[in-house]
């Protein structure tokens, strides 16, 4: 897949997802298992000046899940996205990828009880107030994929330590 990225040159891609969200979420750990629903809050934050970022996904509580860094590569013009839980640690090897057409893409390679996978998440919304992540694995090799993580995210924050909300994210909805 050739990337054209959301903006100049792919580094701030992710700036969409700056800001605290509300997350409705559903994952299930095999193909034809049961989805599992949760909600919970996702916060991310810039580093690097946006070079890279943190996602955070806490409970309601309060209590920290899961996240996500994701560090933009200048040579290649691809984000590495590594996946930590509060539970597993790194939760699988990163995934690589970036925007094209205004949904991002992002594989890496993995095993699931032993059997090697595929893993393909993609962002879609990217440029609305209710992005949409999803994960999907392949069993063949990439020619078929099942889903089995999906977060659609509202958002209800955005942080003036971001910068100005970016031109290209429509006006928020709160004002």
């Amino acid at each position: 897949m050739e990337f054209s990225s959301l903006t100049r040159n792919g580094e701030r891609d992710f700036d969409f997802l700056f800001g605290e969200w509300i997350v409705q979420g559903r994952r299930r750990r095999h193909p034809g298992d049961p989805w599992q629903t949760f909600e919970a809050v996702q916060k991310c934050w810039p580093l690097l000046n946006g070079l890279g970022n943190v996602g955070e996904i806490v409970s309601e509580a309060g209590d920290p899940l899961y996240a996500c860094l994701r560090f933009f590569d200048r040579q290649s013009g691809l984000w590495t996205i590594y996946s930590v839980s509060l539970i597993e640690g790194i939760a699988q090897p990163p995934v690589r990828g970036g925007f094209a057409g205004g949904q991002g893409e992002f594989r890496g390679e993995d095993t699931v009880d032993g059997q090697p996978v595929v893993l393909k998440d993609v962002w879609t919304g990217a440029a609305t107030h209710r992005p949409r992540w999803e994960r999907a694995l392949s069993t063949d090799g990439g020619r078929s994929f099942e889903s089995c993580w999906v977060m659609e995210l509202e958002r209800v924050f955005w942080p003036l330590e971001a910068g100005p909300v970016p031109e290209w994210l429509p006006a928020p909805a709160w004002g």
